[in-house]
């Protein structure tokens, strides 16, 4: 798994490429660490349009960085869910307490304002 990253706005946008699942899971919390100290930051978008899976452990640490985002009143969204992912978070009832956009574009004009 690779994943990138770019501020715009004050939110944070990060596009993992590949399975958030077992070491991508370790890589994903590294990369996202030390903006997480980064109080300035509106919140973070998840830009999932690149990722194939998302295991039990990923999904936890998804809940993590939105406890930690929510206890400095910024904000956590996900955007391009596949169908197989949103079917996954739907499942697991994920989708009630994780904001859900199908763009990026959506997702970023959800933190105007």
């Amino acid at each position: 798994m690779k994943v990138t990253h770019r501020i715009e706005n004050k939110v944070c946008i990060l596009s993992p490429t590949g399975n958030i699942a077992l070491d991508g899971v370790v890589l994903l919390r590294e990369s996202i660490q030390f903006l997480l100290d980064d109080e300035s930051l509106k919140g973070v978008i998840l830009d999932f349009g690149q990722v194939n899976l998302v295991d039990s452990s990923g999904w936890g640490l998804i809940l993590s960085i939105m406890k930690i985002l929510e206890g400095r009143h910024a904000r956590m969204a996900i955007c391009n869910l596949g169908s197989k992912l949103q079917q996954n978070l739907d499942h697991i009832q994920l989708d009630k307490i994780i904001e859900i956009f199908e763009t990026l574009e959506e997702a970023l004009h959800s933190f105007k304002g």
